[in-house]
């Protein structure tokens, strides 16, 4: 078979190849780009075959071209944008998902000052920031919590975890080793089967647990790792990850295929604007459909990342749904509680208040009490702290601070809810300050 016919081949196939990754891409897609790339293949295949041999010889050296061209392409995307879409997690079976060890990746985030790159990296244990020093070597402590914990958008130094870290090895005059083990979209539960999981090994001098009281009690209803027994009980789900669930964490190897659809993505978002919706009552309502799915004993893994709030809880507290959400929480705080116990090493839990309950202004829609009576700014808040003090669990309470202090300038304003470099120093203060108090890390 002469060169010609095997670049027609190997042409259709490409295109075939094209359209089959456009099928697997994870981006939403109405079919229109497997359509167009299966046209293209049988076109190209049709095509080629009436050109005269000539004619052959010039398709073929387009094609050869075009694949240098792309090859060098994906060289020059690799280079310049190193892992920038690669995927952050890998699924687990026992709390879902997790950070990929080694994973580094620089991260563009939008700031008053502009537009800044900050690196965001994994170690070889899956935490975020250095190696692990061998375990003895300095006081350690390890942070369990999500997003507001990892910080995706935070430069290291400036982190929670490590602001932490210097502020206690000030306070102690002794080298402290804090691990940052928040992963983003984690609710309690999974940082509790982390810590079953990972204590022993890590043997911490003590843990630190944070809620977000946003949409950690939600989480736990999600995720499907646990529910209430009959009697109230905290008992484990044998929860089930569907393949549209699994789908997430499916990212194609390709540099091109991710900036495409990275590009698609953005393109969708700057489309149309949605029409006025009342996020409220949509988020209750949403509240109220995931209760079902524990009310009929459903396994099945809700969307992972989808971390929306607790309205229920905030708006309207005497709900059946709100009220599982609360005991349901209790029994999980309190599975930490014994655990941290088990393994013989201190807890503290950390209570991080949303940012439009505690921020004068920060929600465009403010709360209609006419709608809502029963609204309080601690709605979400107040139960964590009632369930760490009826349990014994000493407790960081950011809320009192955050609302005495003018809580705008300790959250972003980037279109999402995350407490900003200096919300998370103040952070850091108030719970060094906490363990010191406590003598948590003296022994």
């Amino acid at each position: 078979m002469g060169a010609a016919w095997i670049a027609w081949l190997g042409g259709g196939a490409l295109l075939a190849l094209a359209a089959w990754a456009a099928f697997l891409s994870p981006m939403p897609d109405d079919g229109t780009a497997p359509r167009l790339a299966f046209a293209a293949a049988a076109a190209w295949i049709v095509g080629f075959g009436l050109l005269s041999t000539g004619g052959r010889k010039r398709a073929a050296v387009v094609l050869v071209s075009a694949v240098i061209g792309l090859v060098c392409i994906e060289g020059a995307m690799r280079a310049a944008l190193g892992s920038y879409y690669e995927p952050y997690y890998r699924p687990h079976d026992a709390w879902l998902y997790e950070y990929r060890p080694g994973l580094v990746r620089t991260n563009v985030v939008v700031t008053p000052a502009g537009r800044e790159r900050v690196r965001f990296a994994i170690n070889a244990d899956g935490y975020r920031g250095a190696e692990l020093r061998p375990a003895g070597t300095a006081k350690r402590v390890v942070v369990y919590g999500d997003s507001f914990i990892a910080a995706v958008s935070t430069r290291l130094e400036e982190t929670f975890v490590q602001r932490l870290g210097h502020e206690l090895a000030a306070g102690l005059g002794t080298e402290v080793e804090v691990i940052n083990a928040g992963v983003a979209g984690y609710g309690p539960d999974q940082a509790l089967l982390r810590m079953r999981a990972e204590l022993p090994r890590l043997r911490p001098d003590l843990v630190v647990v944070s809620v977000l009281a946003q949409n950690d009690y939600g989480d736990v209803i999600r995720n499907r790792l646990v529910d209430l027994g009959p009697g109230g009980e905290l008992r484990p789900v044998r929860h089930v990850m569907t393949d549209e669930t699994l789908e997430v964490f499916d990212v194609p190897s390709l540099a091109i295929v991710r900036a495409f659809s990275a590009m698609r993505q953005r393109m969708a978002a700057s489309a149309e604007p949605l029409p006025p919706v009342d996020l409220s009552r949509a988020y209750i309502a949403a509240c109220e459909s995931e209760h079902r799915f524990v009310v009929e004993n459903d396994p099945q893994v809700m969307h992972p990342f989808w971390d929306h709030p607790d309205e229920d809880l905030r708006l309207v507290p005497s709900s059946e749904s709100a009220r599982y959400k609360v005991a349901l929480m209790k029994r999980v705080i309190a599975a930490i509680r014994d655990e941290a116990k088990a393994n013989g090493v201190p807890l503290v839990l950390l209570v991080i208040p949303a940012a439009n309950d505690v921020c004068p202004g920060y929600d465009p829609s403010p709360v209609d009490l006419g709608v809502f009576p029963a609204y309080r700014a601690d709605n979400l808040a107040r139960p964590i702290q009632e369930a760490a003090d009826a349990l014994g669990v000493p407790h960081v309470d950011l809320f009192g601070p955050f609302t005495a202090t003018n809580a705008n300038t300790l959250y972003s304003r980037d279109g999402g809810t995350h407490w900003n470099s200096a919300g998370q120093e103040l952070a850091a203060k108030l719970t060094a300050r906490r363990i010191e108090e406590l003598g948590l890390l003296e022994r």
